[in-house]
């Protein structure tokens, strides 16, 4: 399914519309690659950022939990390419998909719905195994925690617009609070996407 398009009433309604965990591909290993057709974003770009705020939008009001990174801490915005090319695509679209999450936070204010966005730490996956050996690693069970936690949890539906890291809320970088920016890029997933549902 090209990210641009809408997911299918039908699998909507099979869906349960309770909490949902948005994952990511990796795909910084893929330079160059893209996605149509939405305009030829780099694939970076368009999983990271456009496709999880596409799918929050459409399943709402399901609860929001979407991956981003303690990439983010060195993520730099690049307005003028967002579909940035390597190095530096992954780690801009880390901090992008944190403005992005908290703008759906303050859109969706009064409406008792969560959205928040976490680092799962380094995961001992044969991408990170092949790609950043010397990174060390924590089990697949043990990265699992904090998205599981925070989608399912009763204890996790208060918090909104916020970051984890370590499981634990934590304040992100400057950058991502800034609300000209945040509104900045929804304004750039849409003009991508489309109007969202929110």
């Amino acid at each position: 399914m090209g990210v641009d398009e809408r997911v299918p009433e039908p699998l909507l309604a099979e869906l349960p519309r309770q909490q949902q965990v948005f994952d990511e591909e990796r795909s910084s290993q893929q330079p160059g690659a893209l996605v149509q057709p939405l305009r030829d974003p780099e694939l970076t770009f368009a999983v990271n950022v456009v496709a999880p705020i596409v799918l929050a939008a459409e399943l709402l009001p399901a609860r929001s939990v979407i991956f981003s990174s303690a990439s983010h801490w060195t993520g730099a915005m690049h307005w003028d390419d967002l579909q940035l090319a390597v190095p530096g695509a992954y780690d801009q679209s880390k901090l992008t998909i944190a403005l992005v999450t908290f703008e759906l936070a303050r859109r969706l204010e009064g409406a008792g719905v969560t959205a928040v966005c976490f680092d799962p730490d380094d995961i001992d996956t044969k991408l990170l195994r092949e790609g950043r050996p010397e990174l060390s690693a924590i089990s697949i069970v043990h990265g699992a925690t904090t998205s599981v936690h925070l989608a399912s949890s009763p204890d996790a539906e208060g918090p909104t617009g916020v970051y984890f890291e370590d499981g634990r809320e934590t304040r992100p970088l400057e950058a991502v609070l800034d609300r000209g920016a945040q509104r900045r890029i929804w304004a750039e997933v849409e003009r991508l996407s489309g109007r969202l549902r929110v």
